[in-house]
């Protein structure tokens, strides 16, 4: 990186100016930043690893009616439907669905979350069981599966010590990544 009276001499302009044997520290120390700079930057895609992708709102709905299948953003997994009505307009009446993201918990503590479905935080299964929850973000996958011929109802609730049981907002979901396009399933 460079001999250290060169350094010395550009950090140095004027001699009277530092206490002696200061600059050739300075310099020393420099270089060692300089040089670990190198090491982190070379390093770095060695390890293969990126940085995760920014969260967006909403939840990446997956869902699926025979062979068709659509994938779509939604605020909140939460509908109400009449026996003819569809989640999506590709798919038939009879579909199954399954929401996937992240719930952001804004302070610790113990947590119930339900539905007319199947609820997994952090791959465990919760569905109206309490769960001790760190603030963060927490892995949330929510699997449905419509019954044929009925009305069709879901809404994903939460409660816990700091609040009743309530719609879980919109504000606290998300997701990172886009949805794969609608395709036919094999």
């Amino acid at each position: 990186i460079g001999d250290d009276a060169a350094l010395v001499d550009a950090l140095h302009p004027l001699p009277s100016c530092q206490p002696p044997g200061l600059l050739p520290k300075l310099a020393a120390m420099i270089r060692s930043l300089l040089a670990f700079a190198l090491l982190l930057a070379v390093l770095a895609p060695a390890t293969g690893q990126k940085p995760p992708a920014p969260l967006a709102p909403g939840l990446v709905a997956t869902a699926t009616a025979g062979e068709r299948k659509a994938a779509f953003v939604t605020p909140t997994p939460n509908f109400t439907l009449s026996p003819q009505q569809s989640i999506h307009p590709q798919l038939k009446p009879d579909f199954k669905a399954e929401w996937t993201g992240v719930v952001n918990i804004l302070r610790a503590g113990q947590y119930t979350f339900s539905a007319d479905a199947r609820v997994l935080l952090d791959g465990k299964e919760t569905q109206g069981q309490p769960i001790q929850l760190t603030a963060g973000e927490h892995a949330l996958r929510v699997i449905y599966e419509r019954k044929p011929g009925a009305a069709a109802r879901l809404q994903l609730v939460w409660q816990s010590d700091f609040f009743p049981a309530e719609p879980v907002p919109a504000s606290v979901l998300a997701h990172r990544g886009e949805p794969r396009e609608a395709t036919k399933t094999a």
